[in-house]
């Protein structure tokens, strides 16, 4: 009796000391499928059985209950680790999925420069300070575009064209703030590099769109502006709907110079805050355009035009004519008219359809016809917005 006693709480040490080799076998089992987790525990008890089943030594038979006993238990955890593990990856992937949804509408990059990990510390007036680049970029005659397609035609076309412009301003290192329309509002932490060559690619990324989805059709065009200056970045709203913008008035003077563009008939145009964060940059082809002083505001802006998306023969013949041509906008601004009409007809000469030599050579012949009248801030008032 001794000897079976000993022999009893042997066996039983042996089970109850072999944690490692068990959690061993769970892990194992847990990477099966549900049905080879059955079988594993089916053929494991059977085997117990068949071991014992012609013993009727009652420490032996404790032994075999025990055994099956623990068995059991391995197995419901088994059983339920499964079901854990399972309905944890399913979880872990509708987490990623949701939070790559969420991404769609608030950018990874907002959440960086608020400080934020996730969508989920985002609180309403949320903001900081930041120097940064904003670009506007809107569709040229969309309106009148528009009115020839049906309303599920308008929705295709606007996706698809700005499915080709949002990742250039990704790749650029940028972020989209809203797409207004047709319009898009990006956003660029960093210097204004960035922001120039997502608008230079954005020109070459159109006219590609155009060759594949716009064959026999008008072309689409665009106009693009730039500048840079303090901005407020943060979320506005209301407790059951906020949203995340950029509030600044540099976001408004912006949004004025891609106006601009329609006025002198160039794609894209910067401000001198952006020029002179990258006018010792000599990858970049540019001109200075004008001097204005926008619809309520005080101090003048300089905007010049970037001209690297231009054919080649057009950028060699802006870059030929820029000395004289940016010496003639000088000339204006000092009030010598009479010299400045004479080299803006020069320019013409190489170059008729430049809408900003057309629209400043008007300008001085308004001067000399009227002798009385004067610059006297050194720019041209902007009227419009």
């Amino acid at each position: 009796m001794k000897t079976e006693t000993e022999v009893f709480i042997k066996h039983c040490e042996n089970i109850l000391t072999r944690k490692k080799e068990l959690d061993s076998i769970v892990k194992d089992i847990i990477n099966l499928p549900a049905k080879d987790t059955i079988n594993s525990l089916y053929f494991s008890t059977t085997a117990f059985y068949n071991q014992f089943l012609n013993k009727t030594n009652i420490y032996r038979l404790l032994l075999y209950n025990l055994s099956i006993g623990m068995l059991l238990y391995i197995g419901l955890a088994i059983i339920k680790l499964k079901i854990a593990s399972i309905a944890m990856q399913n979880l872990n992937q509708s987490l990623i999925r949701l939070n790559a949804a969420f991404e769609r509408f608030v950018p990874h990059d907002f959440l960086n420069i608020l400080e934020r990990k996730n969508i989920l510390e985002i609180e309403l007036g949320d903001h900081v300070k930041e120097e940064m680049t904003v670009l506007f970029s809107d569709i040229r005659g969309f309106t009148s575009l528009s009115e020839s397609m049906t309303p599920e035609d308008n929705f295709r076309f606007i996706n698809s064209y700005l499915g080709t412009m949002g990742p250039i301003v990704r790749n650029n290192n940028g972020f989209i703030d809203k797409f207004i329309g047709d319009a898009i509002m990006a956003v660029f932490k960093n210097d204004s590099q960035n922001a120039i060559d997502a608008g230079i690619e954005m020109l070459k990324g159109l006219e590609k769109y155009n060759k594949e989805h716009r064959s026999g059709r008008s072309k689409v065009k665009i106009g693009i502006g730039l500048h840079r200056g303090e901005m407020m970045l943060g979320t506005i709203g209301e407790n059951n709907r906020m949203e995340g913008t950029v509030i600044s008035d540099a976001v408004n003077l912006a949004s004025r110079i891609e106006g601009m563009t329609k006025m002198y008939g160039v794609p894209l145009l910067i401000s001198d805050a952006v020029y002179s964060s990258v006018q010792n940059n000599h990858k970049y082809l540019v001109r200075k355009i004008d001097s204005v002083i926008v619809k309520r505001k005080e101090i003048p802006v300089t905007v010049y035009e970037v001209f690297n998306s231009d054919t080649p023969e057009l950028r060699n013949l802006k870059k030929k004519l820029r000395p004289n041509f940016e010496e003639a906008i000088d000339l204006y601004y000092a009030q010598n008219f009479s010299a400045a009409k004479k080299l803006f007809i020069e320019h013409l000469k190489e170059f008729p359809e430049d809408k900003p030599a057309l629209l400043h050579l008007e300008r001085c012949n308004e001067m000399l016809n009227n002798p009385k009248a004067v610059i006297r801030t050194g720019a041209s008032l902007l009227k419009s917005k």
